[in-house]
């Protein structure tokens, strides 16, 4: 009873806070087709400045499809037109989530973690701009309405993504303040979405 009354609380605070501020996400609207809500987040970024290519660079967004919250993250390197390293199979599957592979969120302050599981694997897609080759590929993962709240209420201070097993791993730390401010500010104009 005392966790629904702390929920409602929060949601409550939240749409007052953000009643004058300027909320946008990337889309909110009822499918013609369906009569279903739509809700795409503005875009924020869950790892640091990737110097060397060493791993993929991820960002997300929340969405509400068919009734249901997901976290959509994009997996991504890029390979610089004159850069001695060029895109190779292992680049590939450095990109890839599988359905094997899981990202784990760590919360400053908070000794709870958020661990989601991919509902499909998501395959790489490779195109050349300008010279520079990018490999990407999007992931989905599910969410609840609780661990939504969590990116609310906590700041994420690092994020792990396990491929293949325990021991082959990135790991990521979000030391910057706006970066932290993004993924909470976009958690918050989502979940306003929803509630309306």
């Amino acid at each position: 009873m005392m966790k629904l009354l702390y929920i409602v609380l929060r949601i409550f605070l939240l749409s007052s806070t953000l009643y004058g501020q300027k909320c946008k996400n990337f889309k909110d609207e009822i499918d013609p087709f369906t009569s279903k809500k739509t809700i795409i987040s503005s875009g924020f970024s869950l790892s640091g400045l990737n110097i060397m290519n060493a791993q993929p660079d991820i960002s997300g967004q929340f969405v509400l499809e068919n009734d249901s919250i997901y976290l959509r993250l994009n997996s991504s390197l890029i390979f610089s037109n004159g850069s001695i390293l060029v895109p190779t199979e292992n680049s590939k599957d450095m990109v890839d989530i599988k359905t094997n592979d899981y990202i784990i969120f760590k919360f400053e302050g908070n000794d709870k973690v958020i661990k989601l599981i991919p509902l499909q694997a998501s395959g790489s897609l490779e195109k050349v701009v300008l010279g520079n080759t990018y490999i990407q590929s999007t992931a989905k993962f599910k969410i609840t309405k609780e661990e939504l709240i969590q990116f609310i209420s906590n700041k994420v201070e690092r994020s792990r993504i396990s491929k293949n097993n325990e021991n082959n791993y990135f790991d990521y730390v979000l030391n910057s303040a706006a970066k932290k401010e993004n993924v909470i500010f976009a958690s918050k104009c989502f979940l306003t979405a929803l509630e309306k």
